[in-house]
């Protein structure tokens, strides 16, 4: 049997250990009916002292706290209506709160089910990079150190590049494949000699070029392996673009005019043929 010693209450629940009225900790004592103690008894605590849970009322729950761990774990849950009710288990004291709170469980679990998805597709997804870039290899081209401008064919076989060489500039192409290389255009005293261009099919290169013949610059047309060079334009001062289907060109030229009207913007076959103003 137990007594609370400040309000005197007996309690012949050997498991209780706070008193059901004020809280304080039941002490070992007489039953009501016997003498008072000259000195309260002594309180049997098994272990260091633990914290008491709140107290609303005597119908309130009753709640014991571990102090080994500084944190407030429920360690168990009794009824205070009425002496030799069952005692509630944490675990049913849980269940019974989980079901309480449906909503609230479920948009944790919906929220939880959102991050996931959404680490997974950024993982997998975004995250992840192309595998041919994660492994570059650098291979040089070319030994000469007097290279200057490069374009290289649509199928990737094949580069043309100027080469200067005793201030005279030529054109080459090379095959990547087997390291033969071929000058297409010989060595001429040219102030600008630029490949721009492969043909779609990457038989023929295109290049612009401006020497004492071709003051206002000229835009030529040669075989991939050499052979006589077309003239395809002439008087033109921007590099040259050609169309996606390979029928068309366009270009600027240069006029010394009026300010608005000094570059206009040309197009033109292919070839050369059919001239026209599109844009000034």
């Amino acid at each position: 049997m137990k007594r609370c010693p400040q309000c005197r209450r007996d309690y012949y629940d050997d498991t209780l250990l706070y008193c059901l009225d004020d809280g304080n900790a039941l002490l070992e004592g007489p039953a009501s009916g016997s003498d008072e103690l000259d000195e309260p008894a002594t309180a049997i605590l098994s272990e260091p002292p633990v914290l008491a849970g709140e107290l609303a009322s005597s119908e309130s729950s009753t709640r014991t706290f571990d102090r080994t761990t500084d944190q407030a774990s429920i360690l168990s849950v009794r009824p205070s209506a009425g002496n030799g009710s069952r005692p509630i288990s944490s675990a049913e004291y849980l269940v019974g709160e989980v079901k309480k709170r449906k909503v609230v469980v479920a948009a944790l679990l919906a929220l939880v089910i959102v991050a996931g998805s959404s680490y997974f597709t950024y993982r997998h997804f975004v995250q992840t990079k192309p595998a041919h870039f994660e492994r570059v290899k650098l291979t040089r081209i070319t030994t000469e150190g007097n290279l200057q401008n490069v374009a290289v064919s649509p199928d990737g076989k094949y580069i043309a590049y100027t080469l200067l060489d005793a201030g005279k500039r030529s054109l080459w192409t090379k095959h990547l494949a087997t390291g033969s290389r071929v000058p297409i255009v010989a060595p001429t005293d040219a102030n600008i000699m630029t490949p721009y261009f492969f043909s779609h099919d990457g038989g023929y290169v295109f290049y612009g070029l401006n020497d004492e013949q071709n003051p206002t610059g000229a835009f030529f047309q040669v075989a991939v392996l050499g052979g006589p060079p077309k003239k395809i334009l002439t008087d033109f001062a921007s590099p040259v673009g050609l169309s996606p289907d390979g029928k068309r060109l366009a270009f600027a030229r240069y006029r010394p005019g009026v300010a608005s009207e000094q570059y206009q913007v040309w197009l033109a076959d292919a070839d050369g043929a059919n001239e026209s103003r599109l844009w000034s």
